[in-house]
């Protein structure tokens, strides 16, 4: 992603609106949900009402399907990051699946060097993301 430019989003076929909050955008795209977090800086505060968005988002999936679109966020502080762990753990457990896209280089560098990397799959674009999830 450039710098102050947010990319288009990919045409992933027809999607439908599930739900929006002041958080959170979360459409669904054939089997899978997309959720575009609307929050520049992911702090503790944020956390417990996005994580409820994000769980909510994959809910809306026939299988716990979730693509999250990082376009938005700036930062993430460690709580932020826990947050992707607990989410990413608890979908896994039920079966489902989530990876992250459209995210900028500064914040995918802070994750790599978090080693997040090796836990979270990282996607370019949604498209990417998408057919990642099947």
């Amino acid at each position: 992603m450039i710098f102050g430019k947010k990319p288009k989003p990919a045409d992933a076929g027809p999607t439908r609106q599930a739900f929006e909050t002041p958080r959170c955008r979360a459409e669904v795209a054939g089997t899978a949900a997309i959720a575009r977090i609307r929050v520049g800086f992911i702090t503790e505060t944020e956390t417990t009402p996005l994580l409820a968005d994000l769980e909510k988002a994959a809910a809306e999936s026939p299988g716990l399907k979730l693509a999250i679109d990082l376009a938005d966020v700036e930062a993430l502080a460690s709580a932020g990051i826990g947050m992707l762990v607990r989410l990413h753990q608890g979908l896994k457990a039920k079966g489902g699946r989530v990876t992250l896209f459209n995210t900028n280089d500064q914040l995918l560098e802070m994750l790599k060097i978090a080693r997040m990397d090796k836990l979270l799959d990282f996607k370019p674009s949604e498209q990417n993301a998408i057919a990642a999830l099947g």
